[in-house]
């Protein structure tokens, strides 16, 4: 009995030690692995980081097997009839039943950039994001919704409309610049 009781402790010391030994080499991996992880960014650092990938590469687009395509300023249009109304400087977008606009604090700017204002709209029909400045309004994105197709032309002398239109509804964002960024949004049957 006595050597039983021997060999239970030596196996329960070689069980522990096997654990004491597993958990320090996690620990000095896992510290190697993620002590040099780079820090999350703020909210200006990613503005930053939106602002310089826009400049490196303004005018792209892409193709999203999940939501269709993704359209980009520049392409032709049928012109359309919208009402028009304004907000001040600084104040979200006017908004109807079914869309929600985000506005996205100003960029932060040097002395030699122009101020520039990012406006994200998810309406009924698709989500366009906009650009606005003082040299005008560009389109930075526009995915529409299973159904709509997307049509996007230049008004207000520097501004944009984008329309997302289905078979019997119709979505439709407009913005310029006039003396700060101005919007309009409009959700209606067809």
């Amino acid at each position: 009995m006595h050597r039983s009781v021997v060999l239970v402790a030596a196996w329960v010391g070689a069980g522990a030690a096997a654990v004491t030994l597993a958990t320090a080499g996690v620990s000095m991996v896992g510290n190697q692995v993620t002590g040099s992880r780079p820090s999350p960014l703020s909210a200006d650092e990613v503005r930053r980081e939106l602002e310089a990938a826009e400049v490196a590469n303004p005018s792209t687009s892409a193709t999203d097997p999940g939501t269709g395509p993704t359209t980009t300023l520049g392409e032709p249009s049928a012109a359309g009839v919208s009402t028009t109304t304004t907000t001040r400087p600084g104040t979200a977008p006017s908004t109807r039943p079914g869309s929600s606009p985000t506005a996205a604090p100003p960029v932060p700017t040097t002395t030699t950039a122009e101020p520039v204002e990012l406006r994200t709209y998810s309406l009924v029909g698709g989500t366009a994001t906009l650009r606005f400045s003082p040299s005008g309004v560009s389109l930075v994105d526009a995915v529409p919704a299973a159904g709509y197709a997307t049509e996007i032309e230049a008004v207000h002398d520097n501004g944009i409309r984008v329309e997302f239109e289905s078979e019997d509804r119709r979505s439709r964002v407009e913005g310029w610049w006039d003396a700060g960024p101005r919007d309009q949004t409009d959700e209606s049957a067809t």
